[in-house]
């Protein structure tokens, strides 16, 4: 729990440091993509550190073009 807390403060830090002058300068676009990125970053580390099993991007793209592959291959074959 003492790692869980160490990466909120450090993100209470990052939101302080970078989003407070973007927010000064009504940059609102970059403010909702900078928390979007923000939020995806830390809920993928909290998820890796409390050991959650975190999906792997590859495995979606290999079962999206697998039917294409196989499909060539008896195709060509």
């Amino acid at each position: 729990m003492i790692v869980v807390a160490g990466i909120l403060i450090v993100v209470t830090m990052i939101i302080v440091i970078d989003a407070v002058p973007l927010w000064k300068r009504k940059m609102n676009r970059e403010l909702v993509l900078f928390f979007f990125l923000l939020l995806v970053g830390t809920g993928l580390n909290l998820a890796q550190t409390l050991h959650m099993e975190i999906p792997n991007p590859v495995d979606w793209i290999k079962a999206f073009y697998l039917p294409a592959s196989d499909f060539l291959m008896r195709l060509f074959k």
